[in-house]
């Protein structure tokens, strides 16, 4: 990898790490808060939340204000908690502090039995509440408490119960869930329905006003019936956001197979989210650990490019969450990618060390992990944040495209270590033999271009190009070397030839084709012809397609296999500056070079139309079934092109009609100005004396 692309990565890396650094700033004691209340202690809870508030950020007070007040709301001080709200909370439509301190409100007015001052206040803000992710728990239940107060019992109900289906059973509203349904229960006579749901408010253990409630009414309504034991307040620390790290693998596994309702209960930390982090970067370091060999080199700034591309994903996961719940969606978009992340790099590590030892193109395997976990991270992004929006998911694709699988992609290769071994010394032998192959290949080139002789001044000369396409077969090399001969004794062009050709006969005695050669030769004619007086005759023939004529050198000839498409060919002639052309293309969809190279000065003659096969490329013919027609046949009795084209065309037509094949349709093109050139060089070949 160049310099560039290292220090790029590096300086990625930086900026990654300073924004992972500041989220975790931001949201490590909020968490901490959180926790606690999960964990049933709300004293703690709001304990955390005043001692955090005195040297908090500007942006943190309102939401550790948010946080205090909700703790206040599970002690049960309803009136302290809409205090503290009206104190410290400043009112911004629209905004998630807003949102959470009406849900707040609402819950403590509810409670507190106000359900009218909650109706309207539900009523007042009902869109914004409908629209929030981050409290749906807490507006679903809200809802269902309307109702129940209205006497919709049983509306209620169905409100509850599909609500705690998506719940958290850790979050305090779902203990005020299982009440209501207790006394919605209770109502309708089930009395072991209201048994179930009061056992399930007071389990597990918590210390919280909602569980003294539920303990007050089963003692009320089963005096006989022991209250399950209430165990002291599990308290929460820091350490327990690394030990669900498997646990966190295992929904990572079920994320990377699109199932993620285990998601759904998985609330990440951000202590969990950077052990995930940690985990992946040590995780591509050891698996490029295995390129160690005696006496290698260690390369220790590629430590940090390969862990560069990691933290990059938190881009995608801000495209991804909406900023009214940004952190909520954040963690859990990077807690699941993250989590999933590590079987993927070990599948792509183990497709790279299966490739040859200096191959470097991305494989089928690297194409497929990147397009799943592209599939992956909108499946997440939809699962995690559904009312996010169109617009905000189809820009995923993108971010996680430009800032995570090309970094990806680009460091896939990139080694820890460097060891000079046999294979490198082979590799070091064979580049030396192909660069030895080409200078032969510039040696035959120049030769034959200096082969060729001068134009003459005041004579239509006619220069012939041959060029033989596919190593593999050798009916292309054979009517490359009989057209040569036809056009040598019928057209003068002896001693202005120059024929290139990929088979084993002509190896290392006749130029290859590639694209360089054949340029080479073209623009050696266009500076050896006169441009206004002199005439190309140029003959392509090798195995075609949509794209072009196949180019296919041998394997030791130093060039690589490429497609001779119309637009190369046409800036090749451009590049040589000749004018005069008589184009014959001979290959299967060879008529899509009659649209390119078409103008007033060419005539051109292709194999076949551009949607159709030609015939007859079978290995010891000497001829395709086109090149017979043109040179064995049309042009040893007609010296005008024009005529032999369309004849051999006919002719072609009727052996395909008698074979009952599929008809090729060959192609003729005639520019406005060739054919009075074409005829100046008819009446000077008529007359010509016989050698």
């Amino acid at each position: 990898m160049g310099i560039a692309w290292t220090f790029a990565l590096a300086f990625g890396a930086c900026l990654s790490g300073i924004a992972i650094a500041l989220t975790i700033r931001e949201t490590r004691g909020p968490l901490m808060v959180e926790r606690a209340l999960r964990a049933g202690d709300p004293r703690r809870s709001r304990a955390l939340a005043r001692v955090l508030a005195r040297g908090a950020l500007p942006g943190q007070r309102a939401q550790l204000a948010i946080l205090e007040a909700r703790a206040l709301l599970w002690e049960g001080a309803f009136e302290r908690a809409i205090a503290v709200l009206d104190a410290r909370v400043t009112p911004t439509p629209g905004h998630a502090p807003e949102i959470a301190a009406i849900v707040i409100r609402l819950e403590c007015l509810l409670f507190a039995e106000r359900p009218g001052e909650a109706k309207a206040l539900f009523d007042h803000h009902r869109d914004a509440l409908r629209a929030t992710y981050r409290w749906k728990a807490d507006v679903a239940s809200i809802s269902a408490f309307l109702r129940f107060h209205a006497g919709d019992l049983e509306g209620a109900r169905s409100e509850l119960e599909a609500a705690l289906r998506r719940t958290s059973v850790r979050v305090p509203i779902t203990r005020a869930m299982h009440l209501c349904l207790a006394e919605i229960a209770h109502r309708e006579g089930s009395l072991e329905e209201t048994r179930r749901h009061l056992d399930r408010t007071i389990r597990p253990a918590a210390d919280l006003f909602i569980v003294d409630w539920a303990a007050a009414q089963r003692r009320q309504l089963f005096p006989d019936d022991p209250t399950p034991a209430r165990a002291r307040p599990r308290r929460a620390s820091s350490a327990s956001s690394h030990s669900g790290l498997w646990r966190n693998l295992r929904v990572g596994l079920a994320v990377l197979f699109f199932r993620t309702t285990a998601l759904r209960a998985r609330a990440f930390t951000v202590e969990q989210v950077a052990a995930l982090v940690v985990l992946d970067v040590a995780l591509v370091e050891l698996l490029r650990l295995v390129d160690y060999s005696s006496g290698a080199y260690f390369f220790g700034v590629n430590v940090l490019t390969l862990a560069a591309p990691i933290p990059f994903f938190l881009l995608t996961a801000l495209v991804a969450a909406p900023r009214s719940y940004r952190r909520h969606v954040m963690l859990r978009v990077l807690g699941g990618f993250y989590a999933a992340l590590p079987l993927v790099l070990i599948v792509v590590f183990v497709a790279i060390r299966m490739q040859p030892r200096f191959s470097s193109g991305p494989t089928i395997v690297e194409w497929a992990a990147g397009a799943w976990l592209l599939a992956v991270v909108v499946r997440l992004a939809r699962s995690v944040a559904p009312d996010a929006g169109l617009p905000r998911m189809l820009a995923i694709a993108p971010v996680f495209g430009a800032t995570w699988l090309l970094p990806m992609f680009l460091v896939a290769r990139t080694t820890l270590f460097f060891a000079p071994s046999m294979d490198y010394a082979d590799y070091e032998a064979s580049q030396q033999r192909r660069d030895a192959l080409v200078f032969a290949q510039a040696d035959l080139v120049r030769d034959a271009e200096g082969s060729l002789a001068p134009e003459r001044p005041g004579v239509t000369d006619l220069y012939f190009v041959g060029a033989a396409g596919w190593a593999d077969q050798d009916v292309f090399g054979n009517e490359v070397r009989f057209a040569k001969s036809t056009l040598d004794a019928r057209f003068d062009t002896r001693g202005r030839s120059i024929i290139l050709a990929n088979d084993a006969e002509t190896n290392g005695v006749l130029p290859v084709t590639a694209s360089p050669t054949l340029r080479h030769a073209l623009r050696a004619v266009g500076l050896r012809m006169n441009r206004e007086e002199d005439v190309l005759f140029l003959f392509v023939t090798s195995h075609g397609s949509a794209e072009g004529l196949a180019i296919h050198p041998p394997r030791e000839g130093g060039f690589h296999s490429e497609t001779l498409s119309p637009s190369s060919l046409r800036s090749m002639l451009e590049y040589a500056g000749i004018k005069w052309r008589v184009l014959v293309i001979a290959g299967c969809e060879s008529g899509v070079f009659i649209e390119p190279l078409a103008n007033e000065f060419t005539l051109i003659a292709t194999a076949a139309a551009n949607d159709r096969n030609s015939y007859g490329c079978a290995t010891g013919n000497a001829y395709t079934d086109f090149g017979r027609a043109i040179f064995a046949e049309q042009l040893y009795a007609e010296r005008s092109f024009p005529l032999a084209f369309t004849s051999a065309v006919r002719e072609i037509d009727k052996r395909e009609s008698a074979a009952d094949l599929r008809a090729s349709r060959p192609q003729v093109s005639q520019g406005s100005a060739i054919g009075a050139k074409l005829r100046e060089l008819e009446e000077r070949l008529a007359v010509r004396s016989p050698k």
